[in-house]
């Protein structure tokens, strides 16, 4: 067994037990702007980051817009909205039951359930 796989099962059973469920941060919410080289918005860091681990672990995640925050757009030069996202994961074979989570939480805190089109996601 490989360290990969001890890491894979560790985590397993100790995060991802009896169906749970680990919120995941993605990125930093700023604006990006297409005429600005994009560079390394992640300092080096050792060891795992958290976008890797669905991967790694073969686990279903889910990226579900929860929120707005507003920002003041330098293009436009007003208010616009930039979306708040949170990343879900379940342990492995739950895809199903994840994404049946994910919609029955997100309609018990009043939260959306659909996204819409145009500049609002909501």
């Amino acid at each position: 067994m490989n360290r990969l796989d001890v890491f894979k099962n560790w985590f397993i059973n100790q995060y991802l037990a009896e169906g749970a469920v680990v919120a995941l941060h993605i990125d930093k919410i700023q604006p990006r702007y297409r005429d600005q080289y994009p560079g390394n918005n992640n300092p080096e860091t050792p060891g795992l980051r958290a976008p890797h681990l669905a991967a790694i672990l073969g686990s279903p995640e889910l990226a579900v817009p929860i929120s707005e925050i507003p920002y003041q757009s330098r293009i436009t030069g007003r208010e616009e909205k930039l979306p708040m996202v949170v990343s879900l994961m379940g342990a492995p074979g739950t895809d199903a039951q994840l994404l049946e989570w994910t919609i029955d939480s997100l309609g018990k805190s009043g939260r959306a359930t659909k996204v819409g089109v145009g500049r609002r996601m909501f």
